[in-house]
């Protein structure tokens, strides 16, 4: 029913979210993307109802299980106003509709709204599992890192960016790229990954590596070989030069941001060492570059990341493939300088590449349920991939392959994986150009995502109907609705459907604008044997019109042989014999006189099934006075007296 009009205001197209699910706990499947447009287009929704369009409530599913349920509720406070289900859905794009009604029946009042999406999924998987390959999507993919927005508070969460030059294909650009988590491109517009930036280009003269996102949605990038850090904002995409100069002979390779407001610190990997400056909320930094720990002599630092309870980890390359490459722990609860003597322990790979690092956050803050993803390369070998590396407080920590690289061509330029928001794997892999999703081992998972601007409901109803109800008296409907406001309202015509359409079977006048409770009825009289459906449709004095929800009743067929008296009675000269029968019989309907005279025969051994049924008898021949019909049905027989007056 849109019995309303309603006005929407959004400060944005998109509705920021909230996560008021459990911490840190591994699952597939999460909303996100989610945002209101009109139901027949991507335009912003309107907040009208009245004009035969409606809301589409519209996201995006991270399920690599690729079968979902979703809930979604729509809701004023902790009152829930309306339910929608879709079930069975996969990952990708995905819309609902909202029409202003409410469950039960009514439409949603003025007021302030919430949306609230739960997916959920009743499997998982037993170990690490490719789900999603972006095939030719990723084609020209040349990227040297990655990073994904975690952060449900903004815009841009459930979005992973890279930095690219032209490689031809999809990626054929020089810039920035946008894919979502569950790896459909998505930039400037869907099935692109391109967006468009101001400011500093970004991508040539290798300004490109290392991509991260801090709290607040800026997106670090280093400049390797000029040894500087751009940034931009996820939502303005205007790049500057952040830091100018990293006082490093080496070349910068990347950066990780940890913290908020005036306690944000950027760590930076160099070929030569660690570096770190404390930013805080400067737009652009010019304080000091803190030298924290030097790479010892034939190795490289080739990444860097700010784990829990204080400790940091790097990873430590040769320039060339031999065992011995992996990933330190250093216990650095605040930056501050070390040397490799430090080292809490080394996890080395085999052979090959050591190349970059992710951390999936569990559900504690002092690292005992972390886990580290390193993808590393071994050209020719047979296990290029990504390791998991966990038992991060041990001194000897658990190093298992999570995935192994189809192809067996992992490179060494920056090929990484990036941890989403639930623990998936987003893995952008450069000498094949695929992007990989890749589902940890979990059981049934959901997550519940709530939008933090409301929808807010301002302009009053032209009509608000608060019930409308039936109920059956022998073979009546007595019809019942109540508003509770009323603007311009002219009237309701009443519309019944038995089998086919709905009709109109009267007309109830409006109280025009009023807004006090006004209670109407109507009563449909008479009804044979079966089950009908009704309908309000409201009207206003514009000639505007609305109708509500229908609701249905059932006229049930007799459980015993009755007749009625005739109605009306007396009468002149028209009248209706109603009758019962509780199975299927022969029936006779015959008048009589006082003197036992047979005058008229209605029914003559008709044979008719269970139910209830009219007949009309027109007396026109007849003089007055009182007379007697009998109806005779199987072995039952009535009889009843009927007065015609002339």
């Amino acid at each position: 029913m849109k019995l309303l009009k309603i006005t929407t205001r959004l400060l944005s197209l998109v509705i920021v979210l909230l996560l008021v699910s459990t911490p840190n706990v591994k699952g597939d499947v999460f909303p996100f993307y989610i945002h209101i447009t009109q139901s027949n287009s991507e335009a912003p929704f309107d907040g009208n109802f009245d004009d035969g369009t409606y809301a589409a409530i519209r996201f995006m599913i991270q399920d690599t299980v690729q079968t979902s349920n979703v809930t979604i509720l729509i809701k004023s406070g902790s009152t829930v106003m309306k339910t929608l289900n879709l079930n069975g859905i996969k990952g990708g794009y995905h819309s609902a509709i909202w029409d202003g009604t409410k469950d039960g029946g009514g439409v949603a009042p003025t007021g302030s709204y919430t949306v609230e999406i739960t997916a959920s999924q009743t499997t998982g998987y037993a170990a690490y599992t490719l789900i999603y390959n972006a095939g030719t999507d990723a084609v020209g993919l040349s990227t040297r890192g990655n990073t994904i927005v975690n952060n449900p508070n903004s815009d841009n969460f459930g979005f992973a960016f890279g930095i690219t030059t032209p490689g031809g294909g999809a990626w054929n650009f020089t810039g920035l790229g946008r894919v979502a988590a569950n790896g459909l491109l998505f930039g400037d517009t869907l099935g692109s990954a391109q967006l468009t930036t101001t400011g500093e280009a970004l991508g040539g003269a290798n300004r490109r590596y290392g991509p991260a996102v801090d709290s607040d949605g800026y997106l670090y990038i280093v400049g390797r070989d000029q040894k500087e850090v751009l940034r931009l904002h996820t939502d303005s995409l205007n790049a500057t030069i952040f830091i100018d100069t990293i006082p490093t002979s080496g070349l910068v390779n990347v950066v990780y941001v940890t913290g908020s407001g005036v306690s944000k610190y950027l760590w930076i990997a160099s070929t030569t060492g660690i570096f770190g400056a404390a930013i805080g909320t400067a737009s652009t930094y010019t304080g000091p570059i803190d030298s924290l720990i030097g790479a010892p002599t034939g190795f490289q630092f080739w990444d860097v990341l700010a784990g829990d309870g204080g400790a940091l980890y790097t990873v430590l390359n040769k320039p060339t493939q031999v065992a011995g490459n992996g990933v330190l722990k250093f216990n650095m609860p605040t930056p501050g300088p070390l040397t490799i003597a430090d080292t809490v322990w080394y996890a080395q790979t085999p052979a090959g590449d050591a190349v970059a690092i992710d951390i999936w956050r569990g559900a504690t803050s002092d690292a005992t349920d972390d886990i580290l993803y390193l993808s590393y390369d071994q050209i020719g070998a047979s296990s290029a991939g990504i390791y998991a590396i966990t038992n991060l407080t041990t001194t000897s920590p658990t190093i298992t392959t999570a995935f192994l690289d189809p192809t067996e061509n992992i490179s060494r330029t920056r090929s990484e994986p990036s941890v989403d928001f639930v623990g998936n794997l987003i893995f952008f892999e450069n000498t094949n150009e695929e992007i990989f999703v890749i589902s940890p081992p979990s059981g049934p998972n959901s997550k519940t995502m709530t939008s933090l601007d409301p929808i807010i409901v301002t302009v009053e109803l032209p009509v608000e109907l608060t019930s409308f109800n039936a109920s059956v008296v022998s073979n009546d409907v007595h019809l019942n609705w109540v508003t509770a406001t009323e603007i311009n309202n002219r009237g309701f015509e009443v519309q019944r459907k038995l089998e086919s359409d709905f009709v109109t079977i009267g007309f109830i006048q409006g109280k025009g604008t009023t807004t006090e409770a006004q209670s109407y009825s109507f009563v449909d009289k008479d009804l044979q044997t079966g089950q009908y459906s009704y309908r309000l449709k409201q009207i206003d004095l514009s000639g505007s019109y609305e109708y509500s929800n229908s609701i249905e009743v059932n006229i049930n067929v007799p459980i015993e042989f009755n007749l009625a008296q005739n109605f009306p009675n007396p009468f002149n000269p028209v009248t209706t014999i109603r009758f019962g029968i509780a199975k299927e019989s022969r029936v006779n309907l015959i008048i009589f006189n006082t003197l036992g005279e047979e005058v008229a025969v209605l029914l003559n051994n008709e044979f008719k099934d269970a139910g209830t049924y009219d007949v009309t008898f027109n007396a026109s021949s007849l003089a007055s006075g009182t007379y007697i019909y009998r109806l005779q049905a199987g072995d039952v027989v009535f009889t009843k007296k009927m007065i015609l007056t002339k």
